[in-house]
């Protein structure tokens, strides 16, 4: 199976391009953080992918630390608060069901404008797009 093309990565730092989410564990130690070993299993609440800027995050609820998330790899490790409330465990990432949909609509904005949570509906965001002047979406 092919993967699929991923539109809105506008300028990822370079662990982002690895596209797993302990590469961030091991960008962080190379740069010189302390960084414990995350428990290589899943818990606690999980957090949500959303658009910020043409960019998948999630963000930390425990410190609100923003990170890089990829769909390939569901799996967040805070690098701030190390999960410790949940024993230093991956937390769940939750996507949305329509990744290529949101990123079609959203292809059209300059990466400023390329935003997106849950709750927005693909209509809602090709309505903004119109009311700009701009595409519903990349025709994708």
């Amino acid at each position: 199976m092919m993967p699929r093309e991923k539109k809105l990565r506008h300028s990822p730092p370079s662990y982002a391009s690895e596209g797993r989410a302990d590469s961030i564990v091991r960008y962080m130690r190379k740069v010189g953080a302390a960084i414990p070993n995350p428990v290589n299993e899943v818990a606690g609440t999980p957090v949500y992918a959303v658009v910020n800027h043409g960019r998948w995050i999630a963000e930390c609820d425990i410190d609100k630390n923003a990170q890089f998330v990829d769909d390939d790899d569901k799996r967040f490790y805070c690098i701030v608060c190390f999960n410790v409330g949940i024993g230093r465990r991956w937390r769940e990432v939750i996507w949305p069901n329509n990744i290529e949909k949101i990123e079609s609509v959203l292809a059209v904005r300059q990466p400023i404008n390329q935003n997106w949570s849950p709750g927005e509906s693909i209509q809602m965001l090709e309505d903004e797009n119109v009311a700009r002047g701009l595409p519903a979406n990349d025709g994708g």
